[in-house]
C-alpha cells in the first residue's frame, strides 16, 4: 500500500459528471493514485488548483466557461509543478498542439482503456510526455503544413456558421473579393475542394473548436 505521501494527487476538470465517476472509480482501484478533487469549469478548476495543488489535472479540451489552454495557463501561474494531462474525444492534430505548446505534457483520448490513461498520469508525473498513438500520426501526418492564420479561422468560422461571402465580409469589416482570396488560401492550406469540406476538415483537425 502507498502511503499518502507518495501517491500521485489527481484534480479531475470535466463538465460530464459520469466522466468524473468513471475517474474516481478508475483511480480508487491505484493505490498509488489518489483522487483530490473535481471540478466542473476553469473557473472551479482554478479554485481546487489553488487550494489543492495537485501533481496531476486530468481535464477536457472543452469546458463550459472556457478550454484546456485556460486550465494549463492557470496551472502554469498557480503551480508550476502541477503537470496537464488532457482527456478528450478529439483527435484533432491542431487542438492537440495548441495544448501542448501551452503547456500540457499528455494527451489521451477518451475512448482509452483506463489503463493507458492511469500511465498518463503516471508518465508526466515522471517527468515525461504522454501523446495518443493516433493523435501522434495525426500530428505527424500535418506536421509539415502551413497553418491557418487567424483571419482565415474567424473567416472559416464563420462559414461554418452558414454565412454567405458578403456576410462575412460585414462582420469582419472586409470586402467581398478579400473574403474570397481567403477563403482561396484556406483550401489550399486543407486541401479542402470546397467550403464545406474545409469546414469538415478544420473541425475533424480541431481547428475550429477552439477559440
Amino acid at each position: 500500500m502507498e502511503s499518502a505521501t507518495n501517491r500521485v494527487r489527481v484534480l479531475c476538470v470535466d463538465d460530464h459528471p459520469t466522466i468524473r465517476t468513471g475517474v474516481a472509480a478508475l483511480l480508487a482501484r491505484d493505490p498509488s493514485l489518489e483522487l483530490v478533487g473535481e471540478a466542473a469549469g476553469v473557473e472551479q478548476a482554478v479554485q481546487q488548483l489553488e487550494q489543492l495543488r495537485p501533481d496531476v489535472v486530468l481535464t477536457d479540451m472543452r469546458l463550459p466557461d472556457g478550454t484546456a489552454l485556460d486550465v494549463i495557463a492557470a496551472a502554469r501561474g498557480l503551480h508550476e509543478a502541477t503537470q496537464i494531462v488532457v482527456l478528450t474525444e478529439s483527435s484533432g492534430d491542431v487542438g492537440a498542439r495548441r495544448a501542448l505548446a501551452a503547456g500540457a505534457k499528455g494527451y489521451i483520448l477518451k475512448s482509452r482503456p483506463g489503463s493507458d490513461i492511469v500511465a498518463a498520469i503516471r508518465g508526466v508525473k515522471a517527468g515525461h510526455r504522454v501523446i495518443d498513438s493516433d493523435v501522434s500520426r495525426r500530428m505527424a501526418a500535418h506536421a509539415h503544413e502551413r497553418d491557418l492564420s487567424e483571419r482565415e479561422i474567424q473567416v472559416l468560422r464563420l462559414v461554418s456558421q452558414g454565412l454567405a461571402n458578403k456576410e462575412i465580409g460585414k462582420q469582419l469589416l472586409l470586402s467581398e473579393g478579400t473574403v474570397k482570396n481567403y477563403l482561396a488560401q484556406i483550401l489550399s492550406k486543407l486541401g479542402a475542394a470546397d467550403r464545406t469540406n474545409a469546414v469538415v476538415l478544420a473541425l475533424s483537425r480541431g481547428i475550429l473548436g477552439l477559440p
